[in-house]
């Protein structure tokens, strides 16, 4: 269920407030990552539309907010759908790899690149999100869209959905997108050049 009410309270240096629902109801804490237009910063009075949910200690907090006369829910079941989408793009890319090393199509040190750059990219990833909300030094976006090229995007994909860290912001995943395109790009190319040699160069 969806709820609409004015921000009436608001600290824009540290990027949170509360709303409350038109007519009375659950004030709920509002943080600015969660709202879908991240080219506007709130202000006190704006009107919302959010999901009501909870944070781990049982409170109420908005999700998946957009500003009246901006987002509309619709653009949440999109980025919803594209995220099940994404999952199972990586589900089937990694067992992909698994069966080509398998057959022998892929020398194991690939297989086992995909798997260490992943498990590093996500702890980067999960290292950024707790600085995020500590508001501490971060981790270069630079640094993780090189990290996914070379070959963790599988790990950075799953930190993203599963910590919810760097999936609203459109530059980024646009980036993101990329580097995952030439990635798979360079293996093809790599699986290419393998399959008109005999035994491989490693």
């Amino acid at each position: 269920m969806r709820y609409q009410g004015p921000l009436y309270q608001w600290n824009d240096e540290k990027g949170y407030g509360f709303v409350e629902p038109n007519g009375g109801g659950t004030r709920a804490f509002v943080h600015i990552k969660e709202f879908a237009d991240q080219t506007r910063r709130p202000a006190l009075g704006d009107l919302l539309i959010y999901r009501l949910g909870q944070d781990e200690q049982g409170r109420p907090v908005a999700r998946e907010i957009c500003f009246v006369g901006g987002e509309t829910p619709a653009h949440f079941e999109r980025v919803e759908q594209f995220r099940r989408n994404s999952n199972q793009f990586t589900l089937l890319f990694c067992l992909l790899l698994a069966i080509l090393t398998f057959m022998g199509e892929l020398p194991i040190p690939v297989l086992l690149l995909y798997t260490g750059m992943s498990l590093a990219t996500y702890l980067c990833y999960l290292v950024d999100k707790a600085r995020a909300m500590q508001n501490g030094w971060r981790i270069a976006e630079s640094t993780l869209l090189l990290l996914g090229l070379a070959c963790g995007w599988p790990g950075a994909l799953f930190a993203q959905r599963q910590l919810n860290h760097k999936t609203r912001k459109r530059a980024f995943q646009r980036s993101f997108w990329a580097t995952v395109l030439a990635n798979c790009a360079l293996l093809g190319a790599l699986m290419y050049y393998l399959s008109g040699h005999r035994g491989w160069p490693f």
